[in-house]
């Protein structure tokens, strides 16, 4: 048996993947990894081709550089969270839409719970 479930809301998506540039236009200096060529994200990671590769293809964020002051970097961080987007900073910040893994799971584990009388539910995570 095999259940897919989106929970993925596309419109969210949308402005996130655009959402770099738009910024850009109010005034942010950003640099997002999709927009980035191999070789720079390579260069900025350490990671070798085929990783980067991988770290551009994002579709539930965005993963950006910031070049700016903290004022700046504030100001940026409040312009997207007005937008109802959700941004993380690590390494490097990471923009995102509505999605939420948790609720997803939960989600699929009633659905799973209501419809199959036994269930195996294994996550992993590839480090």
């Amino acid at each position: 048996m095999q259940i897919v479930v989106d929970f993925f809301d596309y419109n969210c998506a949308s402005w996130v993947k655009k959402s770099p540039k738009r910024s850009k236009k109010d005034g942010f200096n950003l640099k997002a990894f999709g927009d980035m060529a191999l070789i720079e994200i390579m260069a900025f990671t350490n990671l070798k081709k085929k990783e980067a590769i991988f770290c551009k293809e994002r579709y539930f964020d965005k993963v950006f550089l910031f070049y700016g002051s903290k004022k700046e970097e504030n100001k940026m961080i409040k312009y997207f969270k007005d937008k109802g987007l959700k941004i993380t900073k690590g390494k490097y910040f990471h923009l995102m839409g509505k999605n939420d893994k948790g609720k997803a799971v939960k989600i699929l584990i009633i659905y799973m719970r209501k419809n199959l009388e036994r269930f195996f539910l294994l996550g992993l995570e590839i480090v």
